[in-house]
């Protein structure tokens, strides 16, 4: 008999302790999500999962790369939390590629990702791009010029074979495509079309915008490449 309700009062405890770490948990997640670094510290001193995913939602660093977020970021990292780790169950997308397009400045959450160890050339996704590249198409430029800074793959295709580059004259973005053509990025280097950067400017019809910049760091280009269109 004392065995019976000495497994019961375990099972109580074990219910108790489980619910607490649940609360926990979601305290946790409304810190992040509300920024609330001085509550997220201190739920993360009480014993929360850095790692925790919110069903229907996200990891905590998730939620904190979507806010551009880079001390809540910092204080989940410091705790453990994984800069590799999808952002739900199933997904393509990590803290990295949530950070590349957030509307808030994350620039510095950018920097501080991939100083701790997040992977750059995964990629997400329907276009199947990178970081970098959903920075260029989502018109983030500082968070572009973060990656470009942090020494990524600049030559890494998406979906249709489209390098950096590309996009870059595609969205007319004449900042990254200085920071690109200044890096070493080869604009040599063809999509799944066959085309080269310069090719690539005639199709989409940006030439206007996309010569100048060429021609101004490769000048002799077209020489020795094709710079029309068959």
């Amino acid at each position: 008999m004392i065995n019976k309700w000495k497994s019961i009062i375990i099972a109580i405890s074990l219910c108790s302790l489980s619910a607490e770490i649940s609360l926990g948990n979601d305290a946790l997640y409304k810190a992040v999500q509300d920024q609330n670094a001085e509550m997220v510290q201190s739920e993360l001193a009480a014993g929360a999962d850095a790692n925790y995913f919110k069903k229907g939602a996200f990891t905590a660093l998730g939620m904190a790369a979507y806010k551009g977020d880079a001390e809540i970021a910092k204080l989940l990292i410091d705790a453990g939390a994984d800069v590799n780790q999808p952002v739900r169950p199933g997904s393509e997308d990590r803290p990295l590629s949530l950070a590349a397009v957030s509307s808030r400045d994350a620039a510095d959450l950018i920097a501080l990702l991939i100083e701790s160890g997040a992977e750059t050339e995964f990629e997400s996704g329907e276009w199947v791009m990178t970081p970098l590249q959903l920075a260029i198409m989502n018109h983030r430029t500082d968070h572009a010029l973060a990656f470009i800074t942090a020494g990524v793959d600049l030559n890494a295709p998406d979906k249709v074979g489209d390098p950096s580059l590309h996009g870059a004259i595609y969205q007319r973005n004449e900042k990254v495509v200085r920071a690109l053509l200044e890096n070493g990025v080869d604009p040599a280097v063809l999509n799944n079309d066959g085309l080269n950067a310069f090719q690539f400017s005639k199709k989409w019809e940006r030439e206007s915008f996309a010569l100048p910049l060429l021609k101004e760091y490769h000048p002799e280009f077209c020489g020795s490449n094709p710079c029309d269109i068959e």
